[in-house]
């Protein structure tokens, strides 16, 4: 028990600055893409822009017996196609 004790009084500084120092990162990454709405979305909205990614939008009016699904048997793991 004394090992972890002193152990920890001798970290505890580092323990310190590794939290205020993430807690700046938060802050100042919040501050960078406050305005693109988060990370996620200025990340996602990069790949559409560059072309990466390509989003089309989604028509009601669509037949959906056109679309394909994966139905996974469980019972035999047998993968049908539909």
């Amino acid at each position: 028990m004394n090992y972890y004790t002193n152990y920890y009084n001798l970290r505890k500084h580092l323990y310190k600055v590794r939290y205020y120092e993430k807690k700046e990162g938060e802050k100042r990454n919040y501050e960078l893409y406050k305005k693109y709405d988060g990370e996620k979305c200025y990340y996602y909205k990069t790949l559409i822009d560059m072309g990466f990614l390509i989003v089309k939008p989604i028509d009601d009016t669509q037949d959906t017996k056109s679309i394909s699904s994966v139905r996974v048997d469980v019972s035999g793991g047998h993968i049908s196609k539909e």
